[in-house]
């Protein structure tokens, strides 16, 4: 449903119900406050209203305008009428509603739930596509996390339980965030090698191929104290890097640390693991001398590379 519908909704219900103000307090009051309306919004062909001043006429809705009616069959889209205790909102909810009114509307009013108001009604009805719903709204940077948890005390605590919407706030700005920062890490660790490849191509080929594998962490390897000769190696590279690339690294950094104070779990590489870099590669691109990690070469844990001579003597 897009926000014209919307508006021949609440023309067509002012006229059924002889009530020049309509609430909307489902899914489509989004519309009074955005105009980037999330997915879960535009799939969605119906709105719950009902007549502010004459709720009892919420049935009138129903049957002239609601689903499986003539209206719905001829527009694809419909009202449900409802009523005022529907939806779980702030008792202060109005104050901060927003008003649709438009030539479209036949200036009748569709007064819409403020979008925070609105978050906490999905939150409290608390159903798996509310979440979703919910979700895509935060995505989008439209609400603030504050000024939800502030208003949370403002809702009935005997229809919601203020702890568990607390906790589902807390929940969602992280996860978002967690979106937020792996997404900035996988365009940063793409940055990254390139710098260094430009640098050295041999150890930028190996870093790439080993990207794909589950698990791998360059930025353990980078940033972190090194746990094996090869981490210092890399590191020690860096150093070759110019002031340009260097703000890759920099950058990647930044969102590491970031993903490490939002997520604890992230557990750090073992340097021994199958996972690091071959040490045939790192000897040419430092230049020393051969057999200097052969205990890499007799641990089993080693990823075979066939292109690379037995480094054994």
């Amino acid at each position: 449903m897009n926000r014209s519908n919307l508006e021949h909704l609440i023309r067509a219900a002012a006229n059924i119900t002889g009530d020049h103000e309509i609430v909307i307090i489902g899914s489509q009051a989004i519309h009074g406050t955005l105009r980037n309306i999330p997915n879960a919004a535009q799939m969605s062909s119906e709105a719950d209203m009902y007549p502010r001043n004459m709720p009892e006429k919420n049935d009138l809705i129903d049957v002239m305008i609601g689903e499986d009616s003539d209206f719905h069959d001829t527009h694809s889209y419909y009202a449900q009428g409802v009523g005022p205790e529907t939806a779980v909102l702030p008792i202060d909810w109005e104050k901060r509603s927003v008003r649709i009114q438009s030539e479209s509307t036949n200036n009748a009013v569709g007064v819409c739930v403020g979008l925070h108001d609105l978050v906490l009604s999905k939150y409290a009805a608390g159903r798996e596509k509310d979440f979703i719903y919910v979700g895509e709204i935060i995505s989008l940077g439209a609400v603030d996390k504050d000024k939800l948890l502030g208003l949370v005390g403002k809702m009935p605590s005997d229809r919601c339980d203020h702890n568990t919407i607390r906790t589902y706030i807390e929940r969602d700005f992280k996860n978002v965030e967690l979106h937020r920062v792996k997404s900035k890490i996988g365009s940063s660790e793409v940055s990254a090698i390139n710098a260094i490849s430009r640098m050295n191509p041999e150890i930028g080929m190996d870093l790439l191929e080993l990207r794909e594998q589950p698990g791998f962490r360059i930025e353990k390897i980078l940033f972190e104290k090194p746990e094996s000769p090869e981490d210092k190696v890399i590191q020690d590279a860096l150093s070759g890097l110019g002031r340009g690339d260097m703000l890759h690294i920099a950058d990647l950094k930044k969102n590491w640390v970031k993903l490490k104070s939002l997520d604890p779990s992230v557990m750090p590489v073992n340097a021994s693991s199958p996972q690091v870099i071959n040490s045939e590669y790192l000897r040419k691109s430092a230049d020393l001398p051969k057999g200097a990690f052969p205990e890499l070469a007799l641990d089993p844990k080693i990823v075979e590379r066939k292109d690379v001579e037995d480094p054994s003597p």
